[in-house]
């Protein structure tokens, strides 16, 4: 009789039992060199962070002086266009009331009364702007009266003759002083200086000297020659002995004849006050208004302003002596005046009054005019340099721990052998080269581990997962394909007509959305009419993904007529009512545009109202409906919308929910004013480039985080070919 062959008996340890016996078996030595080679790699992984993190701290900080310095640029650039365009409008209203035909009556104040301060004159005293500076250290308050003007003519000239255009000029105090109160701090006089001699200006205030005369100054005789709207240089102003520049317009009869000059004083050092730099770089840094100097042969940059520049109170009959500014480095002083008559906007580095700083400079007008930031190297580059020195110290801090954990593990396995057991390291690679094999997409492979171990345990688990790993890999590549298939639902490109410009994208939350646009181009069957459609499916993924698709399919089969559009989506909400699961449903918006008659159609089931810029009075306007969404209510009945009109310029923004719901870290909305004030901002770009910086905008917003609902955009911006009609609106 032959005994059956008996198989082998498995060890039955637990693998941390094992594990052990590994870890006694280990040298000594390899542990004492691992740990060496890890403190070198790791005072090297210290270095390079250190040097990389100062660059990375270097760079951002030159990016953000530059950003600082566009900002800033914009922003005076746009308070110097605000007061042009008051000095217009200033001008505008002086030609009017001079132009009366009867002559007003009022109380007229001359300047000398202003000194007497009597109590009818409502004097204010504004300690932090009128003042008269005496010295660099002494100032008089200057009384003034925001209800009136002063009037003013050099001693000897007759005031009868000056009456009636005197008590003309009296009715601006009420224009000048609701103009104050709109514009920036900068401002300083608004005034009116006739042929006649007569000199009126706000706010009423005192301290002319008897013999000024505003007809001799170079403000007004350049403004004789040119007759357009002009900077002056700076000068010393005549009460205040501060330094100022003007901004004048001739003031002219109905024949065209100059009756005189008219203006606005701006004090550049207040102007230049809104300018704030950070902390830590605003201690030693410089900030100037410059311009370029008109001289051919030897061109030189004229401080006009400079942010820390105390005045001292100058004499008004001498010309301001303006500083110029060089660097140390003549060849950067050449190539910085270069780049300023070359209109360039540049950063660079150099030395200035004997310290190295960073020069940044930003043109802000067509007169050579710039915004310069100096800025010392060691403040800008202090954050990087503290920095690197953390990054520095703590590698070492981690370098010195891990000295101590080789010592003591070296203690530990100073009695362990060299030799390790196969029944630790077969069960990992049999583990290893299944998973290389399921990696590479075979799920026809298992495991067939005998340890009697964890090992075992978890073979028989991985055997259990190769299936669920492929029914993953399967929905994945399924998902995928569902995208791709959705994706070329959505239009590729927008129908091409002279008069509109139309650009839509649409990003979705997950492989699958709900978010629907579509281009609706009718002239195909004979009707002038391109149409746009947006949709939204409640919630997204699959679910809202083939809800979508049926609406497309609808849609598509359905005729369109601009007259009956409120067929169409009755059609859809019972074709989505009777197919779709309850709870289920769908927002939807169609906008035609009428070619021949210029005109808007619209339905709206729920949907988001269209943001309807119009150019011409820069305003936005909503165009919505009362409708409810699709799929709720069968017996529902839909209403169409036309509005008559769209005119050259004038553009339309379609939306999801999800673009007005997009959050910034800190929980707030994206909402309908932010996306606006994007419209305005970029108003001048195609509807392409207007919709790619709509979605940079949103993803600013939440930081670059991924969207949490389906985001979808549709542009349609009115080109210069379209002719607009006269305008009417009616509801049906």
């Amino acid at each position: 009789m032959i005994a059956p062959q008996l198989a082998p008996r498995r060890l039955k340890l637990p693998f941390r039992w094992k594990f052990l016996v590994l870890m006694c078996t280990l040298a000594l030595t390899p542990l004492l060199v691992v740990a060496v080679i890890d403190i070198k790699t790791l005072a090297a992984l210290g270095a390079g962070l250190a040097v990389q993190t100062g660059q990375a701290l270097s760079d951002q900080t030159r990016a953000s002086l530059e950003q600082l310095a566009d900002d800033y640029s914009s922003l005076i650039a746009h308070q110097r266009r605000t007061l042009e365009l008051q000095l217009t409008l200033q001008a505008r209203e002086a030609e009017r009331l001079l132009a009366l035909p009867a002559i007003p009556s009022g109380p007229l104040h001359w300047a000398e009364e202003f000194r007497a301060a009597p109590a009818r004159l409502g004097l204010l005293e504004r300690r932090d702007k009128y003042f008269t500076q005496l010295s660099a250290t002494t100032q008089a308050v200057l009384p003034i009266s925001e209800t009136s003007l002063v009037m003013h003519a050099r001693a000897g000239v007759e005031r009868t003759p000056l009456l009636p255009q005197a008590q003309r000029l009296a009715l601006l105090a009420d224009y000048f002083k609701i103009s104050n109160e709109r514009t920036v701090d900068s401002v300083y006089w608004r005034y009116v200086a006739l042929e006649n001699g007569l000199h009126a200006s706000y706010p009423g205030h005192g301290g002319y000297p008897p013999e000024y005369d505003p007809r001799v100054r170079d403000w007004y005789l350049d403004q004789k020659q040119r007759r357009a709207l002009t900077w002056s240089p700076p000068h010393t102003d005549v009460t205040s002995r501060l330094q100022m520049m003007s901004v004048t317009l001739p003031v002219l009869r109905p024949n065209g004849e100059l009756l005189g000059v008219t203006g606005i004083d701006v004090r550049l050092t207040r102007l230049l006050g809104a300018v704030h730099l950070p902390a830590y770089l605003a201690t030693d840094s410089r900030v100037l208004l410059t311009t370029v100097s008109s001289a051919v042969h030897a061109p030189q940059i004229q401080i006009l302003a400079r942010q820390d520049r105390i005045d001292s109170g100058g004499d008004w009959l001498e010309k301001p002596k303006l500083d110029l500014f060089v660097t140390d480095n003549s060849v950067d002083t050449a190539l910085l005046v270069t780049e300023m008559l070359s209109s360039h906007d540049g950063f660079m580095r150099t030395v200035y009054h004997g310290g190295d700083v960073f020069c940044v400079f930003r043109r802000f007008d067509d007169h050579a005019t710039y915004l310069v930031f100096l800025v010392p190297i060691a403040a800008a580059a202090r954050p990087a340099t503290e920095a690197a020195a953390y990054a520095l110290t703590t590698t070492r801090r981690q370098g010195e721990a891990l000295v101590l954990v080789a010592l003591s593990a070296a203690g530990l396995v100073a009695l362990a052998a060299v030799i390790a057991s196969r029944w630790i390291t077969g069960p990992i690679q049999q583990l290893s080269r299944t998973v290389s094999a399921v990696a590479a997409g075979n799920f026809d492979v298992t495991v067939d581990i005998r340890s009697g171990d964890e090992f075992e345990a978890l073979g028989a688990h991985f055997n259990r997962m190769i299936p669920q790993i492929e029914s993953h890999a399967y929905m994945k590549q399924a998902l995928a394909l569902a995208r791709e298939v959705q994706q070329t639902l959505l239009p590729q490109q927008a129908p091409t007509y002279s008069g509109l410009d139309i650009h839509g994208s649409c990003v979705y939350a997950d492989e699958t959305g709900g978010d629907y646009f579509d281009y609706l181009d009718l002239r195909a069957h004979a009707v002038p009419v391109i149409g746009v459609v947006i949709g939204d499916v409640s919630g997204h993924g699959i679910a809202s993904a083939l809800l979508m698709t049926t609406a497309r399919a609808v849609l598509h089969s359905t005729e369109i007529r601009p007259a009956s559009l409120h067929d169409t989506l009755q059609n859809l909400n019972d074709s989505l009512f009777e197919h779709a699961q309850r709870g289920w449903f769908m927002t939807l918006l169609i906008l035609l545009f009428d070619l021949e008659q210029h005109s808007l159609h619209w339905v709206s089931a729920g949907h988001e109202p269209v943001q309807y810029f119009a150019a011409e009075r820069r305003e936005f306007i909503e165009l919505s409906g009362d409708d409810i969404p699709l799929g709720i209510d069968r017996t529902w009945r839909y209403s169409n919308n036309s509005k008559r009109h769209f005119a050259p310029g004038d553009i339309f923004v379609l939306a999801t929910d999800g673009v007005f719901e997009t959050q910034s870290p800190q929980g707030q909305r994206f909402g309908k004013e932010r996306l606006r004030a994007a419209v305005e901002t970029h108003v001048g770009l195609p509807a392409q480039r207007l919709c790619e910086e709509l979605l940079a905008a949103l993803a600013r917003f939440r930081a670059d985080a991924p969207p949490h609902d389906d985001l979808t955009l549709v542009v349609i911006k009115i080109t210069a070919d379209a002719t607009p009609l006269e305008s009417a609106v009616s509801q049906s």
